[in-house]
């Protein structure tokens, strides 16, 4: 769900910050009623020290770590590194479109 670090110091009309706050909390409830066992994340590149002029067409990260701004987490960020790496292209020839899609096991979201 697109956010923005400002959402706690923006003082909008009621009715629109229950309409974010509603849509928040049905992303929750989807989230947890599905049950993933992997989530897969196709974000922007505001990342915290992996600007434009490092930017690669894609990437795949093997590990993160959480600034603590905004109130958001500080530290470590739980990434499966090994099913990260096989996720991660050979470097061969061939179709890549279904790598995220896992090998049939669990529930990827």
């Amino acid at each position: 769900m697109s956010h923005s670090p400002l959402l706690e110091f923006a003082d909008p009309p009621a009715e629109m910050a229950d309409a974010v706050q509603g849509a928040f909390s049905s992303a929750r409830t989807f989230v947890k009623k599905y049950d993933p066992t992997l989530v897969v994340s196709f974000a922007p590149d505001h990342y915290n020290g992996f600007f434009y002029d490092l930017m690669p067409p894609f990437c795949i990260g093997y590990e993160a770590m959480g600034v603590g701004d905004y109130g958001t987490t500080e530290g470590p960020l739980s990434v499966p590194t090994e099913r990260a790496e096989e996720l991660a292209p050979s470097g061969g020839a061939g179709d890549r479109s279904s790598a995220a899609a896992g090998p049939g096991e669990g529930r990827t979201l």
